[in-house]
């Protein structure tokens, strides 16, 4: 199979797949051209035979991407077999599509829709023309399993989001039922003079407040992430701070020749009450 991609001088890229065979008829190539915008964001492609390219793209959500499935249907009169093995094929590559990201199906189908649409309101329309040939039948049935996946999706995430907020409801429902029954015990504590007991509620209530770290940082200004980089660094900057020589000319203090005023007596027992009853108020 002939696969490959060629810039061309215009800027664009060319993506393509086709049979190798040489003098093989025109009939089983696919191709993509990407404008330089598209060229900068894709991720990878990918040769599903001589019919069906599938092209990965970067988007603005970083977490999910863009599939683009370009496709050139058998004709109508190719045998059952055929047909039935391109569509197998490409129901294949849309399933393995990730449902985060966004799947785009292009190309030449070689169907003829028709304008009847009864049973297939929620994929076509009644502007066409002509009657609905074989190839439409299986475009019909592969959109109806599609639709099928997305409905289901859709039901899912709705269980999901109701299931959600009742989750979140309960929780905050038991958070506010915790917090009051902490403010009664403090409150308890409090008319008791259980001052330890007290000072432990009002902690938990207050919430478990840390000071942020501040990033370490190398000698260049230069972040540092690895945790034994970071300690290394620790060590290389107290050594600088704390180990430093003997200063060459040491000031002359001279020694206080009188006592300082100061009462060095141990406490007595009106200093202790007096101490006591501060604390209390």
């Amino acid at each position: 199979m002939q696969v490959g991609q060629q810039r061309l001088a215009s800027g664009e890229l060319l993506l393509y797949s086709g049979q190798d065979e040489e003098n093989a008829p025109h009939t089983q190539r696919v191709a993509v051209m990407l404008s330089k915008q598209a060229r900068n964001a894709i991720i990878e492609w990918e040769s599903h035979g001589p019919r069906i390219i599938k092209a990965s793209f970067k988007t603005k959500k970083e977490s999910s991407s863009m599939n683009v499935i370009q496709r050139y249907a058998p004709t109508n009169d190719y045998n059952e077999d055929a047909k039935d093995q391109f569509c197998d094929r490409l129901e294949s590559i849309v399933e393995k599509c990730p449902t985060k990201n966004v799947t785009i199906l292009m190309g030449d189908l070689n169907a003829n829709v028709g304008m009847d649409n009864t049973g297939y309101e929620d994929i076509m329309g009644r502007h066409e023309l002509g009657e609905r040939n074989e190839n439409e039948r299986r475009n019909k049935k592969a959109a109806i399993n599609t639709s099928r996946t997305r409905a289901e999706k859709t039901k899912t995430e709705a269980e999901y989001t109701e299931v959600n907020k009742q989750v979140k409801k309960s929780i905050r429902t038991d958070k506010r039922k915790y917090v009051e029954d902490l403010a009664t015990t403090a409150e308890k504590a409090s008319s008791e003079g259980n001052m330890r007991q007290l000072y432990d509620i009002t902690k938990k209530l207050s919430g478990n407040r840390r000071k942020p770290e501040r990033p370490v940082k190398s000698k260049e200004g230069e972040v540092i992430t690895s945790i034994e980089e970071q300690q290394n660094r620790r060590v290389e900057h107290f050594k600088e701070l704390l180990n430093r020589p003997a200063p060459l000319n040491p000031p002359n203090i001279e020694a206080v020749l009188t006592e300082l005023p100061i009462d060095v007596d141990p406490p007595t027992i009106e200093e202790i009450s007096m101490a006591i009853r501060q604390i209390k108020s």
